[in-house]
């Protein structure tokens, strides 16, 4: 399936956007002192490892599979599926540590 050249440059910056704000959300979830999450910690940092692995995901699926689409498929399936499972963990793991507290 061919795109408009500039619908397809439209969705490469939007998926560039949407995976560095994911990014930056996951960091600060991750990062965050101790004074700011208190008891929270280990969730939010379960949460943030998870939402960074969507960002990479994103942008493996959306923007990196349009720059190289030559790249070796085993590669990329191995790349987007890691990404993917630890994403679901970190937000499971966090559902379920905030579920149970």
């Amino acid at each position: 399936m061919h795109t408009h050249p500039v619908a397809d440059v439209v969705i490469r910056l939007v998926a560039l956007v949407w995976a560095f704000c994911m990014s930056l959300a996951g960091m600060w979830l991750a990062a965050g002192t101790a004074q700011l999450w208190g008891a929270w910690r280990l969730p939010a940092l379960c949460a943030g490892v998870g939402v960074v692995a969507g960002a990479q995901v994103v942008f493996l699926a959306m923007v990196a599979d349009r720059y190289f689409p030559r790249a070796h498929p085993l590669l990329v399936l191995v790349c987007e599926v890691v990404g993917f499972v630890i994403f679901v963990l970190g937000l499971v793991a966090a559902a379920w540590m905030l579920w149970n507290e």
